[in-house]
């Protein structure tokens, strides 16, 4: 039976459909699996791409321990970072990564800019007189308080005064955030880093990522007076920046002469104060017009003083204490000094004591600390024991009282961690080591019981804490070198050691930064230098240059790298 024809056609019609049908589904098939595919390499492209982000955060991270091991022996100096083996084509999870130091030099600006204008506890933005010499991003130092910040700009609508930093990250490494006044110095020392990380290398990576940071270095400064303490003598600088010592003393300094403390606010601003042959003296770094230590005068003058001790709260507010022979008759009267912004040191007449005490002792003060401009403290000795003074910001300094009776007791250093946690040390009559604690009052208090067991025959010349459960405190023994004491929250203060014997040394200033970072400085029985440097295991005595051999040292103090964490992060390209 023959079909009819419109059946074939219907016939040929459908197989044409079906062939279309299958056409599209291929090509739906094969789109489908192309779009699977190049999600798969998107995916596997952004994975690898994060991946070479952490790599390179690895680098970021391994370059800062780099910078500021705890074992100065292994530190590298920013000048010599790139191409350093511990940080040159480093293996770290799927990928590699290498730090380099663009710049070549830790960026230390030869004139500080200083602040266009006061600022605020909370801006964000900071005008200042110049940006020039400071790296594009990282952290600058105003007073004690760490910023981080992300750039600079010379834009006046940016800045409302041209040029600032922007991007600013207060009171970063530890640091509180605090208004500052017009014309206070911005410090910074860092070393301008670049990591790259790539997966699986940095040869024919199929992922990279560069990230780069501006890493904080630590700068330290020691003070004292050459070996031997006669005539001809001058006052010494010593300076310590990133893994050496060296000496920084101008042959122009004053002669017959010596420091006994060093205080620094920043890298831009410290001030060092002692006693020559005929009254005081007083320098302050200033680093303007060019990087030096200055001799500063007093408003009126006071004969004979030996200034012990000098702390400032900011660049405006300062107290230096020491004591003065006959000032109003008498003995050695106590002495108060104070800075409040220049252009000279102010000392109140024997007729006009405000803000000494009233009546005048007899007495010296060989320390001073502030929690701030109106909370201070002053420890020393007078006959017959102890003598603690406070400033709560009135007319006068007013003497403290202890809570139990320390017959003939000298405290050689004060210091708090918070306004109702300061510590005292010292020593008693025969050479026990004396320590007191200030936790609000009414009364400083002293216990026995948390002395070291068995007792320790020394005296304790400085104390230093990084929290209210880490201190130290440092000193020497009698007749058997030098004695180091820790504190770590009780039940009692343990003595410690160098490691290496340091034979008949007195250690008379300690400071540390953090838990793992402390300096102590001192001298040995036949006038030369010794500096122990704790690492957060062991004491290690430090050889250094020559230039800096045959010192008395009496005081040190660190800036900077108070924490690890890095500065401001900036990536260049995914």
């Amino acid at each position: 039976m023959r079909r009819p024809p419109n059946i074939k056609r219907a016939r040929g019609f459908l197989l044409i459909v079906a062939v279309l049908v299958l056409v599209v589904v291929a090509i739906a098939v094969v789109a489908l699996g192309n779009m699977t595919s190049s999600d798969i390499r998107a995916s596997v492209g952004h994975a690898q791409s994060e991946q070479g982000y952490f790599v390179a955060y690895s680098g970021l991270e391994r370059a800062t321990r780099t910078l500021l091991e705890p074992t100065i022996a292994n530190r590298v100096p920013c000048a010599s970072l790139s191409g350093d083996a511990s940080v040159t084509n480093i293996a770290a999870g799927p990928g590699k990564f290498t730090v380099t130091a663009p710049g070549a030099a830790a960026v230390y600006p030869a004139t500080p800019a200083t602040l266009n204008g006061n600022l605020t506890a909370t801006a964000g933005v900071i005008p200042v007189n110049s940006v020039a010499g400071y790296g594009a991003r990282g952290r600058i130092m105003i007073d004690t308080e760490s910023i981080d910040y992300t750039g600079t700009s010379n834009s006046a609508a940016i800045c409302g005064s041209a040029p600032c930093f922007v991007g600013a990250q207060r009171g970063r490494a530890g640091t509180s955030a605090s208004a500052h006044a017009t014309g206070t110095r911005v410090g910074q020392f860092q070393c301008d880093i670049q990591s790259a990380g790539g997966v699986p290398d940095l040869v024919s990576p199929h992922a990279e990522r560069v990230l780069t940071q501006g890493t904080q270095l630590q700068e330290a400064w020691a003070v004292g007076a050459a070996g031997g303490f006669g005539s001809g003598q001058r006052p010494w600088f010593v300076r310590f920046r990133e893994n050496t010592w060296a000496d920084l003393t101008d042959p122009s300094f004053t002669v017959n002469a010596q420091l006994n403390k060093v205080s620094m606010l920043s890298y831009a601003d410290g001030w060092a104060v002692g006693n020559q042959s005929g009254g005081e003296m007083i320098y302050h770094w200033t680093v303007t017009p060019a990087p030096g230590w200055t001799r500063m005068a007093l408003s009126a003058a006071i004969p004979n003083v030996n200034l012990q001790g000098v702390h400032c709260v900011d660049a405006n507010s300062c107290w230096a204490v020491g004591a003065a022979a006959n000032v109003g008759g008498g003995g050695n009267n106590a002495t108060i000094i104070r800075w409040t912004g220049g252009p000279a040191w102010t000392y109140p007449a024997a007729s006009n004591q405000a803000p000494l005490l009233t009546p005048v002792v007899n007495a010296q003060l060989n320390s001073v600390w502030c929690n701030s401009a109106s909370d201070c403290w002053a420890v020393g000795n007078q006959s017959g024991g102890e003598f603690i003074v406070r400033w709560t910001g009135g007319p006068r300094w007013t003497r403290m009282a202890v809570s139990g009776s320390i017959p003939n007791v000298n405290l050689w250093s004060v210091r708090c961690v918070a306004a109702n946690d300061c510590w005292a040390v010292g020593a008693a009559s025969g050479g026990n080591v004396v320590i007191i604690r200030w936790t609000g009052g009414p009364a400083w208090s002293y216990a026995a019981g948390i002395l070291p067991s068995p007792a320790v025959n020394a005296q304790l010349n400085s104390v230093s804490c990084v929290s209210a459960n880490d201190c130290w405190a440092v000193g020497n023994a009698i007749a058997s070198g030098e004695a180091i004491l820790r504190w770590t929250g009780g039940p009692r203060w343990v003595r410690f050691g160098p490691s290496g014997a340091v034979p008949n040394a007195t250690l008379t200033s300690v400071s540390c930064v953090n838990g793992n970072d402390c300096w102590a400085v001192g001298n040995v029985f036949g006038g030369y230098e010794t500096m122990l440097h704790w690492d957060g295991s062991a004491w290690t005595r430090l050889a250094v240059s020559a230039s800096v051999a045959n010192r008395n040292l009496t005081s040190v103090d660190v800036v900077g790298a108070a924490q690890r964490a890095p500065a401001m992060r900036r990536e260049i390209y995914p």
